[in-house]
Parts: structure tokens; C-alpha cells; sequence
């Protein structure tokens, strides 16, 4: 008669399933009872908040609403321009933005304005010509106790209000930064606006190229110590061609008005903070400015006319003369 026998490894195997399928099943069973429960209990309290509140849940409420604000943003973004009282915000389309590339250092703008005793900076990218890194350079601008800007005798306007540029004289219209944020807004480009001390002045009451470069030094001091990386990197270094005044003078024989610069607004904001005591009302503003000899702030545009903002806010004259006869009425 045959033999047979289990083997010792096959019959310890045996007997170790044998021995922990029952605990197994055991916790299984349990498991799913216990997900069973919380399923039950789930439901029953979201039925209960449904009925005490007669209407859906909190977590539908924040769906709903969050669907909502989505659907709003949506529409929001088709708007081509939105304006906010303190800045300004542009939404563009995609292919209108421009993209940041290798090597696109910031260049330090400069130029002399109005009657040749102002100096504004503003800054773009050497490539895309986008607006640079100004915002640290803006925020201590409209520190009027600033140490950096005092102890070099300039003295930068701010008001604190954004100074914008322009797009052109004719077209009262601000100048968009060019790159759009990571939420999809694109703001306006500002710029820094000073008035040098007289003693700085050359014999002629005027601004000069080493003037501006020593103000551009000062600035360059001020975002160097607020950028995190190396100013030389960031920054081109500075030539000649970075002051845009020479250009100015060889084109037309003079600086540029406030007003080719900024918008009207911010000409406006200029104009009480360096030109016009408190005390003297909008009606008398051109009288004051006229009786002083202080010309270049708002001119003429190309068909005669001052601008609206100018005639309404500062009393302006509203007549219409010659291109050439602008130096008499401004």
C-alpha cells in the first residue's frame, strides 16, 4: 500500500493560511461595515442641513458661487481696458503680449523736460522694450525724507500719486508695461520725475548730460540695493544714447512739454506740487503761469488746440492759433 505524506514546507504553508484566513476575513467584514456607517451618516447629515436651511449645503453654496465668480471672470476678461483710480490696469490678448528673453537687461532711461530744469527716468528692456525694474526706485521716490535722493540736492516729485507716461502728445492715452502679470493683468509705465537743486544747474538754468547721468548713479544705487541679484546682470551698463535729450534738441531745438511725457492727469499733479501755491485758484492757474514766464507744461497739439484737461481744470485759453505762435500763449 502506497505511502503518502504531505510534504513539511507545503504542510507549514497549509497551516499558516489555514490559521490567518479567519482573522482576515474578520477585519475585511469590519471595514466595510464601518465605510457602510459613515456613508449613512453622511447622507443623513447632509439631508438634515438641506431641510433645517431649506436650501443646499455649504459645500454646494461655495461650488455655486465659485462657479459664478468664474463665469464673471470670463467676462471680464473680453473687456479691453479697465481703469482703477490708482493705477490703471490694461488687459491684452496673448499675441500682444511680449516675452521676457535671455539677456534682455534693464537700460536706464533719462531726459530733460519742460524748460530744460527737469530731469524724468523711467526704465525698459535693452530687447523687448518692455518696462524695467522700477518699483523699488518708485516707492522710496515718495519717501520725502529719502536720505539717497536729499543729500544729492534732487528732489523727486511723486505727490504720492504714479506719475504715467504718455503715448503720444496728441493722444492723452498711458503706455502699457508691455508683460502681463501670472494673473493676466498689465499695468501702465511710470516714471521718476526730479528737480535738481539750482546750484546744480548749469549757467544757463539748464540740465546737463552729467547731470543726468549722476541722477541715473543715485537711482541705480537705490534698485541695486533692493534687486536680489547682481545689479550688473540685471542693468545695461550706461552709454550716452541712454539720455534721450540730444535727440529731442536736434529734432525740434527744444525739451519736451510736460505734457509730451505724462498724461494730463499727471501734469496736473506736477503742476500744483512744483509750480502753483495752494492758495491760487484753477481759474488763475494759466494767468500765474504766464505773469512767471513757466512755459513747456501743457502746449498746443498739432491742430492749435490746448488740450480739454488743460482749458477745464487749469483755464487754459480755448481759442485755436498757429503751431509756430505756441511759445506766446504757453
Amino acid at each position: 500500500m502506497p505511502n503518502f505524506f504531505i510534504r513539511k514546507d507545503i504542510k507549514c504553508s497549509f497551516c499558516v493560511f489555514i490559521a490567518f484566513s479567519f482573522p482576515l476575513s474578520q477585519f475585511f467584514k469590519s471595514t466595510i461595515q464601518e465605510q457602510t456607517l459613515r456613508n449613512n451618516r453622511k447622507k443623513t447629515n447632509q439631508a438634515t442641513m438641506t431641510k433645517s436651511t431649506g436650501g443646499p449645503s455649504t459645500t454646494t453654496s461655495k461650488q455655486a458661487a465659485k462657479k459664478a465668480m468664474n463665469k464673471l471672470n470670463s467676462k471680464f476678461k473680453k473687456n479691453s481696458t479697465v481703469e482703477s483710480p490708482n493705477k490703471s490696469r490694461i488687459r491684452l490678448k496673448r499675441e500682444d503680449i511680449t516675452s521676457v528673453s535671455f539677456g534682455d537687461k534693464d537700460v536706464i532711461l533719462t531726459e530733460t523736460i519742460g524748460m530744460g530744469d527737469m530731469i524724468v527716468l523711467h526704465i525698459e528692456k535693452s530687447k523687448s522694450k518692455i518696462a524695467g525694474f522700477i518699483h523699488p526706485l518708485a516707492k522710496e521716490s515718495f519717501n520725502k525724507n529719502s536720505i539717497e535722493f536729499n543729500e544729492q540736492n534732487f528732489n523727486c516729485h511723486s505727490n504720492n500719486k504714479h506719475l504715467f507716461l504718455r503715448r503720444s502728445h496728441e493722444l492723452d492715452v498711458k503706455v502699457p508695461v508691455g508683460k502681463a502679470s501670472a494673473n493676466g493683468v498689465m499695468y501702465n509705465k511710470t516714471a521718476i520725475l526730479c528737480e535738481p537743486n539750482i546750484s546744480m544747474l548749469d549757467d544757463n538754468g539748464c540740465c546737463t548730460v552729467e547731470l543726468e547721468k549722476k541722477f541715473r548713479d543715485v537711482c541705480f544705487s537705490v534698485l541695486a540695493e533692493a534687486n536680489n541679484r547682481d545689479p550688473t546682470e540685471q542693468f545695461a551698463e550706461w552709454t550716452s544714447s541712454h539720455s534721450l535729450t540730444a535727440k529731442t534738441l536736434a529734432e525740434t531745438g527744444k525739451c519736451k512739454s510736460l505734457d509730451m511725457i505724462f498724461v494730463d492727469e499727471t501734469v496736473g499733479n506736477i503742476l500744483h506740487e512744483c509750480f502753483i501755491p495752494s492758495h491760487i485758484p484753477k481759474e488763475e492757474v494759466h494767468e500765474f503761469l504766464t505773469k512767471h514766464k513757466i512755459k513747456n507744461i501743457f502746449t498746443r497739439k498739432k491742430n492749435g488746440k490746448c488740450s480739454a484737461f488743460a482749458i477745464s481744470e487749469f483755464n487754459f485759453p480755448s481759442d485755436t492759433i498757429p503751431k509756430k505762435d505756441d511759445d506766446k500763449a504757453n
